[in-house]
């Protein structure tokens, strides 16, 4: 019969270790990792934490480096424990992970987004670095003319952009023939809705559900959660 195999780390190696803070309560995280820089073993440190909580974390740990040195695949693992929901659970200090439901949550999603290529790319909030390269691309928009050469339009101070082609294909229609008539009159370019934005500039604030966790939408003057229907901001 064949046996698994275990792949033990060498006696010296490389790892990272990193500290985490989820609801106040601190820790640090540290990573062994084989010659080619994939996780081997994990170690969980909490800070000014009892017993109890140390302990379950350095079983956590263990049964961790066990699997990774038996070749469990840390897409396996973060697929079984992310998003597990236990207290102590809150805002974290990571602006990759702002919320976590739980240390376990915080721990696997954190390997997800170092070790499992495009983990972080799909899962991290779009903003910081990722809200400049959105931008970016978004004021490269280009459109062409037909004759090879590429043409945008874009009104000043503003970040949003029409083609010629959105612009023919708009002025197509019954309204938008008024519409570009006044604005080559006017000379000005086409305007976006303004409640959309202030729409989206008032769900881009939205606090975190306090029963479940999940980001809650605006309903009226409250913050609505799609997850568990609990209300917030209402008597």
């Amino acid at each position: 019969m064949e046996r698994p195999l275990r792949r033990r780390l060498p006696d010296t190696r490389s790892a990272i270790t990193h500290k985490f803070d989820v609801a106040g309560h601190e820790g640090y995280l540290t990573v062994g990792l084989y010659e080619d820089q994939t996780p081997g073993e994990v170690f969980i440190t909490m800070a000014k934490e009892g017993s109890t909580i140390g302990g379950l974390m350095d079983t956590i740990a263990t049964l961790v480096s066990v699997s990774l040195q038996y070749g469990v695949p840390v897409e396996s693992l973060v697929r079984k424990f992310e998003h597990v929901r236990y207290e102590p659970s809150g805002m974290t200090r990571n602006p990759e992970i702002p919320f976590a439901k739980s240390l376990t949550d915080y721990i696997f999603r954190w390997l997800a987004m170092e070790f499992i290529p495009g983990y972080r790319t799909q899962h991290a909030p779009k903003r910081g670095i990722h809200g400049k390269e959105k931008t970016s691309d978004s004021e490269g928009v280009s459109a062409n003319d037909g004759n090879g050469h590429g043409n945008s339009v874009k009104p000043e101070g503003a970040s949003f952009a029409y083609t010629e082609s959105e612009m023919r294909h708009a002025a197509q229609t019954p309204g938008g023939r008024l519409i570009g008539t006044l604005a080559s009159e006017l000379k000005l370019a086409p305007v976006p809705d303004v409640l959309s934005q202030v729409n989206s500039q008032l769900q881009a604030d939205a606090p975190a559900c306090d029963v479940c966790g999940s980001i809650t939408i605006r309903s009226g003057t409250c913050y609505k959660c799609l997850n568990c229907g609990n209300s917030m901001g209402c008597s």
